[in-house]
């Protein structure tokens, strides 16, 4: 008698394959925001660096965590966006036989594809790098939608779902409320760090009290077109060393312009470029920095600026859109006369501070600390002039001669 041949494994039907790829586009774009989400909170614990790009690049040159849309009611985009997908995971194609179900599911996905056009824009617009996990989770925002579609336009009752997916009601999971309250409570702990910090650093009169001392002064040897505010005969000069490619540094820079008169009576402001780019910056290459030649051609397109048309009408061109603007910078600057060079003096002037870490700022040719830089522009020029000011009473008031 012959064998009967082993029985064969259905083949899985297109409602079944729907249903599979959309958990599995629902997972990947999970993972990809969930590691997205543990940068935003080893950021939160990183808080000294957080408002600043370094030569070791740190949390703060991590754009997706630094963009002002990166953050929605104090908790990263990415935590919200996994929240959807734990609700989408149970919201497949496999129980869209409840018009409910359907209806939920194809608005949610609405919005992310919502979110993936605004992602878009503005990652064309203002970063100036690409954040792979971002446009991972974006994909997947595409490939659900295509999955959506396909099984729009197939039968209007699916096949029954399998129970587990049934009767298992759109919740958050327990993980994710874990994970928004440890988010929040590192945030307020960072924030509170931040504040004795900083009230630490001006109580310190080792640490301010030489700012005081004019007789150590050297004001650091920038040229005159770099003066962007303030009179040049002004008795203090305050130097930011910095990048426009940098959003620290273009926060800084836009303080600048709305300093009362007081402040720029007293003070002259200089704008030096300092591009954190291997193509130009030794610095930059010995600390393992990618090549970035565009920070390059943007720092001499700057120079180029501050000598020519001035430099606030370059700045709000690029702060409008600094990733565009970056991306469309060419070898024009540097085909100027003394372009690369000039560029290279000021490079070669900076690392001899050193320069580890922008925007780093200059009072009378001294570096100050870098936490001082998280101040309001206004109150920290206000102190160091207090400062200044305390230390040249050098005659008692009661004194005859």
């Amino acid at each position: 008698m012959t064998p009967l041949p082993p029985p064969r494994r259905p083949k899985p039907t297109s409602a079944t394959q729907r249903q599979r790829g959309w958990l599995l586009g629902c997972a990947l774009a999970m993972l990809c925001m969930l590691l997205l989400a543990g940068e935003h909170l080893a950021a939160r614990f990183h808080v000294a660096d957080a408002d600043f790009c370094g030569l070791i690049e740190g949390w703060g040159c991590r754009e997706t965590i630094q963009h002002p849309w990166a953050t929605v009611l104090d908790l990263p985009v990415a935590v919200w966006a996994v929240s959807l997908y734990a609700v989408l995971i149970q919201l497949g194609p496999a129980t869209w036989h409840r018009r409910t179900n359907r209806r939920n599911a194809l608005l949610l996905l609405a919005a992310l594809c919502a979110g993936t056009l605004a992602f878009l824009f503005l990652m064309e617009r203002d970063f100036t790098d690409p954040c792979p996990l971002c446009l991972g989770a974006h994909a997947c925002h595409l490939f659900l939608a295509g999955i959506a579609l396909a099984a729009l336009r197939a039968a209007r009752q699916p096949a029954a779902p399998p129970a587990i997916l049934a009767t298992r009601k759109p919740a958050l999971a327990p993980s994710l409320l874990v994970l928004l309250a440890g988010m929040m409570a590192a945030n307020a702990g960072s924030r509170a760090d931040l504040e004795r910090s900083l009230a630490g650093q001006l109580a310190d009169p080792a640490l301010i009290g030489p700012l005081a001392d004019r007789a150590g002064d050297r004001y650091f040897p920038e040229r005159i077109d770099q003066i962007i505010a303030g009179r040049q005969s002004a008795p203090n000069r305050l130097t930011i060393i910095g990048s426009l490619s940098c959003r620290h540094c273009r926060a800084l820079l836009a303080e600048v312009r709305s300093l009362p008169g007081d402040a720029l009576r007293e003070t002259a402001i200089a704008f030096m470029p300092y591009p954190l780019a291997a193509a130009c910056n030794p610095a930059a290459a010995q600390a393992g920095l990618p090549a970035h030649r565009q920070r390059c051609r943007l720092a001499a397109a700057t120079n180029r600026a501050q000598s020519g048309a001035g430099f606030w009408p370059w700045f709000e061109q690029v702060n409008s859109a600094p990733g565009r603007t970056l991306r469309g910078m060419n070898d024009k600057a540097f085909a100027q006369p003394d372009g690369q060079s000039q560029l290279a003096a000021q490079i070669a002037a900076a690392n001899a501070i050193p320069v580890v870490r922008i925007p780093l700022l200059l009072w009378n040719g001294q570096p100050l600390p870098g936490i001082l830089a998280r101040l309001p522009l206004a109150d920290l020029i206000s102190h160091l002039i207090d400062v200044q000011r305390s230390g040249q009473k050098t005659v008692p008031e009661d004194c005859d001669c």
